[in-house]
């Protein structure tokens, strides 16, 4: 996955977040904090990402548009399994984080 689609789908998984915090969930809304605790937890995973794998997608280094780096794919791994274990649990619209990973 290139690094312009990573951030293309994180930026549609926090829009995603945002609205699922005013997203009705069996006659209640989500609170606030509930979601704001779930952001929290993603991104201390993803910076406990960044720091195992090496690998930061705001500053890849010098490589090409097409270009992965070594940990990059390992890197993406495990912001995917934070997404999925953080946000994903928190949000009444999971399936449409496991259709921007899937892209």
């Amino acid at each position: 996955m290139s690094k312009r689609v990573f951030h293309m789908a994180f930026g549609l998984i926090l829009a995603g977040s945002i609205t699922a915090c005013v997203q009705p969930q069996t006659g209640a809304l989500i609170g606030g904090s509930d979601m704001q605790s779930a952001v929290d937890a993603f991104n201390e995973r993803y910076d406990e990402c960044i720091t195992v794998h090496g690998y930061n997608p705001d500053d890849p280094g010098p490589l090409g548009p097409n270009e992965l780096a070594p940990t990059e794919r390992a890197f993406s791994n495990c912001a995917y399994d934070a997404l999925r274990s953080t946000l994903m649990v928190a949000t009444t619209q999971p399936r449409l984080y496991d259709a921007i990973i899937a892209e």
